[in-house]
């Protein structure tokens, strides 16, 4: 198993660690027991595999990337005339930060009237 273990973590794809399992178990084999034990391991590693691990340089990245969308959306419904409680609610955006971003529009461009 830190065979496996090893390889995936050198960037072996799954068919070429089967094959090389595949081969060990031609010189080898392992008793029925150990064999089950290894493939509820092996398993275990792939589901692990599967949630990639993110730093926190990227963590911040998509942190940094959803607050511009929300801006983004949240200048859309400005224009659109749309209710501030209505934008936090839909952004999550607070209410001091979308009335500044409502003054910026306003002093740079003309907004429809508010309901």
């Amino acid at each position: 198993f830190a065979l496996t273990r090893r390889l995936y973590e050198k960037g072996f794809n799954k068919e070429e660690i089967n094959n090389i399992y595949k081969f060990i178990d031609w010189l080898i084999g392992l008793p029925n027991p150990l064999e089950i034990e290894y493939l509820e391991e092996v398993c275990e590693l792939e589901e692990a595999k599967k949630m990639t691990y993110i730093t926190s340089a990227e963590r911040i990245g998509i942190e940094k990337g959803r607050e511009e969308a929300a801006f983004k959306i949240a200048k859309l419904l400005l224009r659109e005339g749309c209710e501030i409680a209505l934008i936090e609610r839909t952004t999550g955006i607070s209410l001091a930060q979308i009335k500044a971003l409502e003054q910026k529009l306003n002093e740079t461009e003309r907004l429809p009237e508010q309901f």
